[in-house]
């Protein structure tokens, strides 16, 4: 049977120099590659990276559409991203110095993990969490 090696998302954004400046100044991300930024336009498409994860963005700029086309430039998920690291306390206190404010602080969950969220500039709800150390 095939291997799937890794999940890279691919989310839209509202506004990329400040998505990138997000990821990079609070999160501790590294922006490793972007496309359509020539003669100082924004990116359409762009990836972040940090340890293990890699992170792809796009960006539309809005536009009329012609008759008959809909659809929504807003980005959106119905859900969360949740990644899992080794120490979400040391993270929460890195991204809390880096000026991150924060839906939820470090909180031990029933479900053995312990996490916290974050929201990003795009409404992108972020867990990170750890397991909870048996105490």
């Amino acid at each position: 049977m095939p291997k799937i090696n890794k999940l890279r998302t691919m989310l839209g954004v509202n506004d990329p120099d400040e998505t990138i400046a997000f990821y990079e100044n609070v999160l501790g991300f590294k922006c490793i590659a972007k496309m359509g930024h020539e003669e100082g336009g924004k990116p359409f498409w762009f990836e972040l990276h940090r340890d293990d994860v890699d992170l792809m963005f796009t960006w539309s700029e809005p536009h009329e559409h012609e008759p008959g086309e809909e659809h929504s430039h807003d980005p959106a998920l119905s859900g969360a991203l949740y990644l899992n690291v080794d120490d979400a306390d040391a993270l929460y206190a890195e991204a809390k110095a880096n000026g991150g404010k924060f839906d939820q602080q470090p909180t031990t969950q029933p479900y053995g993990m312990r996490d916290f969220t974050i929201e990003d500039p795009n409404g992108y709800l972020l867990i990170f969490g750890s397991p909870a150390s048996e105490s």
